[in-house]
């Protein structure tokens, strides 16, 4: 029997947008999975595409890739259109179709596809694993694969059905169907050229199609099912699970994979997973769940000053700050490739980027002396460069990173465009406490001596009379204690009671910064300290 496992990858993808694509450890995902495809040993490998970037990455990684169409309704579509480029002779009789979002598929479950088909009379092979649990027996996005006999060992079952429901009822084992087959090459030929059934269509299950129409559809029982890639949570996963030894915390970032935050990750804690979060509220939330143990967060640029809503969230996410970076920020003009400047109209970023690149924003056609182009507000940075590749506009640019160009594919108009070369990002790194909180602080030199290169955060509230802001200051005055950041924002709503952020340079252990902080405590209504921690490498030396 002549075996060709083919691996359907799409681009596009509505909620992991270029997923394929999508660095696991440094190599794309696609890869992962046509190396868990090779380890089975069960014949030839390839990787069917319908992006260039996919195809050229796929090939450089030592596999085979082949183009097909992008109109493909389904995965079986496009393998078997694979199937006949790569095969024409017609000498291959069996193909695994295998998803490229099942980056840690075991090789064994790859084979046991193609032990289902030991029965000359069955046309499909699958897999299926036991159900363990209430959650999935209930749950309608695990599809369960009603089955006939009762088993005996790793001998193949016939599927009578698949469902979304729970089914069958009473006492007994269900099955979870994992979406891995193996098709005898005459029976995915009459399988593609089927129209849907009303069961297909009811259901939303591909393979009641080939039910429907009298194919015999054989299932093996597998220990695990694969983890299937379709968000930023699940590629974290996936991160987790293909993690080498030592590769150390899971980090969550507010954005999507190529946003400065996620660079940020990369430098200062290298080859570490990531954890991209919607919003900062999330990814706050992500550490103190315990879904990521680390959180990168930027609180201010030298350009835009202080990023919004952290601040206020930092002292109720219960998080300390543990570590600080610094990251030169540079953006890029991006557009979809072919597309030049004249044709683009709007340009989509972060509220903070734009405000960076004013340059660029506002300039005027001089021929007419209107505008170029507007400003376009999003969520994000990479976000935009995703928006500008999905939307296929050729009027749509976008400013971002260049890792966002090379994620999603745009070619770069023009490079650092942002008003200032200098324009820095600082970032702070977030931990939970576990019991006393001080075990997270920067260690101090001892007996109240300064401790050089240390960071103390704090906030603090103060009564609503005059001069208290300068009475509450004195204190670091007078013990000669360096102040480097001291900013406010309101509470609560109310213009009458304030709370103020502050940076200082010491330990609180130290004699001067002690009495500093003791004297503060006359003049607040409360005060919190929410890190002790060093400088970063790369803290711009002071004049």
């Amino acid at each position: 029997m002549s075996t060709l496992v083919l691996v359907p990858a799409r681009i596009a993808s509505t909620r992991l947008p270029g997923k394929p694509l999508a660095p696991i450890h440094g190599r794309p995902m696609i890869v992962h999975v046509a190396e868990r495809a090779r380890e089975a040993d069960v014949g030839r490998v390839v990787v069917a595409t319908d992006s260039q970037d996919v195809l050229e990455a796929v090939r450089r990684a030592g596999f085979e890739a082949v183009m097909t169409r992008t109109d493909h309704p389904s995965g079986s579509d496009r393998i078997f259109e694979a199937l006949r480029l790569v095969d024409p002779e017609g000498l291959v009789d069996t193909v695994v179709n295998l998803q490229g979002d099942l980056p840690t598929v075991e090789p064994e479950t790859v084979r046991a596809s193609l032990r289902a088909l030991a029965d000359p009379a069955c046309d499909i092979g699958t897999v299926v694993v036991p159900i363990e649990n209430r959650r999935d027996r209930e749950d309608p996005s695990v599809v369960k694969a009603v089955l006939a006999g009762a088993g005996e060992g790793d001998a193949p079952r016939r599927a009578l059905y698949f469902t979304r429901a729970t089914a069958p009822t009473g006492e007994g084992p269900l099955f979870h169907h994992v979406g891995i087959y193996a098709y005898r090459r005459a029976a995915l030929e009459r399988f593609v050229a089927l129209p849907p059934g009303a069961l297909e269509r009811r259901e939303t299950l591909e393979q009641l199609r080939a039910l429907e129409a009298g194919m015999r559809i054989d299932a093996c029982v597998v220990d695990a099912v694969p983890l299937g890639v379709d968000t930023p949570r699940q590629l974290a996963e996936a991160r987790r699970l293909l993690s080498p030894a030592g590769a150390g915390a899971r980090i969550a970032f507010q954005g999507e994979p190529g946003a400065n935050s996620d660079i940020a990750c990369e430098e200062m804690f290298p080859g570490r997973e990531t954890l991209p979060c919607a919003s900062f509220d999330d990814a706050f939330r992500a550490v103190a769940d315990g879904q990521a143990e680390l959180a990168m967060i930027p609180i201010e640029n030298t350009l835009a000053g202080r990023v919004a809503d952290v601040h206020h969230l930092l002292p109720q996410a219960g998080l300390r700050i543990v570590g600080e970076h610094f990251l030169p920020i540079h953006f890029h003009f991006m557009a979809l490739p072919g597309v030049d400047e004249s044709e683009v109209r709007t340009i989509h970023s972060h509220v903070h980027a734009l405000g960076q690149c004013r340059a660029l924003l506002n300039e005027t056609d001089p021929a007419t002396g209107r505008p170029r182009w507007r400003g376009r507000t999003e969520g994000d940075t990479a976000g935009s460069a995703r928006l500008v590749r999905d939307s296929a506009d050729r009027s749509m640019a976008a400013l971002a990173p260049r890792r966002a160009a090379e994620i999603y594919g745009l070619h770069i108009l023009r490079e650092r465009v942002e008003d200032d070369p200098t324009n820095q990002t600082r970032f702070v790194v977030l931990r939970r406490p576990e019991g006393d909180e001080r075990a997270l602080w920067a260690p101090a030199a001892g007996g109240g001596a300064p401790t050089p290169g240390v960071v103390t955060t704090f906030v603090f509230d103060v009564r609503n009379i005059p001069a208290a802001l300068y009475k509450a200051l004195g204190g670091f005055a007078t013990n000669g204690v360096n102040m480097t950041k001291l900013e406010s924002y309101q509470l609560g709503g109310r213009f009458t009671a304030t709370r103020f952020y502050a940076d200082v340079i010491g330990h609180p252990d130290d004699a001067p910064l002690a009495r500093a902080l003791a004297e503060l405590e006359h003049f607040t209504t409360d005060l919190e300290i929410l890190g002790v921690y060093r400088f970063a490498s790369t803290r711009p030396l002071t004049d």
